[in-house]
């Protein structure tokens, strides 16, 4: 920890504030690439795993991993960026256990939703179809 630390002090001040701009932007690309291209129907019914060849699936789960990390920290109090979004998008990337039911779990929080639906609307998208509840 003392290491990360004192490797910090060694970065000029006006690089966070830009560090932050910049993955923000690179945030909102992804989210909104991702909830842009997503059939309206992708939450409705189970969808099994895509076949991809295994560097395929690892570089979308490293991306993945990424944009879980950067939504973490954009979910916390102060930090500028659309947090639940930004991990949403990650899950969508990811292949993980559990998967679609965390996916349906934050969809169902009204207000992501709305923000998804109108995201899609800007970009002349129908929305997306409400997921089957989960048992």
């Amino acid at each position: 920890m003392d290491e990360l630390a004192s490797a910090a002090r060694g970065v000029p001040l006006w690089l966070w504030p830009v560090a932050a701009a910049v993955s923000t932007v690179i945030s909102l690309i992804a989210v909104t690439a991702a909830f842009v291209h997503l059939p309206a129907d992708y939450f409705v019914a189970d969808r099994p795993p895509h076949p991809l060849p295994l560097a395929q699936r690892l570089l979308w789960n490293v991306l993945g991993v990424l944009l879980l990390v950067v939504g973490g920290v954009m979910s916390l109090p102060g930090v500028p960026g659309q947090g639940l979004l930004t991990v949403l998008a990650a899950l969508l990337l990811m292949d993980i256990p559990g998967k679609q039911r965390l996916e349906r779990r934050l969809l169902a929080r009204p207000a992501l939703r709305r923000t998804i639906d109108r995201l899609r609307e800007r970009w002349h998208r129908p929305p997306l179809l409400p997921p089957f509840p989960q048992p």
